[in-house]
């Protein structure tokens, strides 16, 4: 009896050993896994990095691009805009009346509501008609204009801008301006008449008309 336990206890022994040689134990540190989404943790860290390489200078020249850009316009808009700061201009800022200052001179940056003003035009033309040429002689701010002849329009709501826009009016009668929309700061606004070479700068109210009485001599 003592000889067969040995033998049973034995064999046990052996049959542990023969499966610990035959199980074969694989351990993975949680903390360092070798893939990400079936893709090699080194494989994903360097597209990471050629990313990195590629974003840098991109941004970095989109940046570049922007400021020549904004540049660009403020150069070529003050270049546009350029003001007339000379004598006459001033005199005309003052007094709302030049014969020197011709059709499309910018006097000011901004805006300045000054007072509504009509005015009568005694000429000795014997033409029938003449020409006038309006435009906001301050800041592009939407500004919109419409002009009548004896209380009749005579065009379509005109946004004024730098760039003059010429009408053909009467030699005689009523010529009136009236303020549509205000885009800021008043509306304001220059005309020259053809018929006695002078410019005027005014300013009409919403709803309101600055009257041109046209009157020959």
């Amino acid at each position: 009896m003592g000889d067969m336990k040995s033998n049973i206890q034995e064999n046990k022994k052996n049959n542990q050993i023969i499966q610990q040689k035959n199980v074969n134990v694989i351990n993975v540190p949680e903390s360092e896994p070798e893939h990400i989404n079936n893709v090699p943790i080194r494989q994903t860290n360097d597209i990471r990095s050629e990313r990195k390489k590629i974003e840098g200078p991109a941004k970095i020249f989109g940046w570049i691009c922007l400021v020549l850009s904004v540049a660009t316009f403020i150069a070529y808009d003050n270049a546009y805009t350029s003001i007339d700061e000379s004598k006459e201009a001033q005199i005309l800022l003052e007094e709302q009346a030049s014969t020197v200052i011709s059709a499309g001179t910018i006097l000011a940056y901004s805006d300045e509501s000054g007072t509504a003003t009509d005015y009568e035009i005694v000429h000795s033309s014997n033409q029938d008609s003449t020409t006038i040429w309006v435009w906001d002689y301050a800041a592009e701010d939407g500004d919109v204009i419409r002009v009548l002849v004896d209380g009749q329009p005579i065009t379509k709501n005109i946004m004024i801008k730098h760039k003059v826009v010429e009408i053909t009016v009467p030699s005689t009668g009523l010529v009136q301006i009236e303020g549509v929309h205000d885009g800021g700061g008043g509306i304001t606004y220059a005309v020259r008449y053809d018929i006695n070479g002078t410019t005027y700068i005014n300013t009409a109210p919403e709803g309101e008309c600055n009257t041109y009485t046209l009157r020959r001599e």
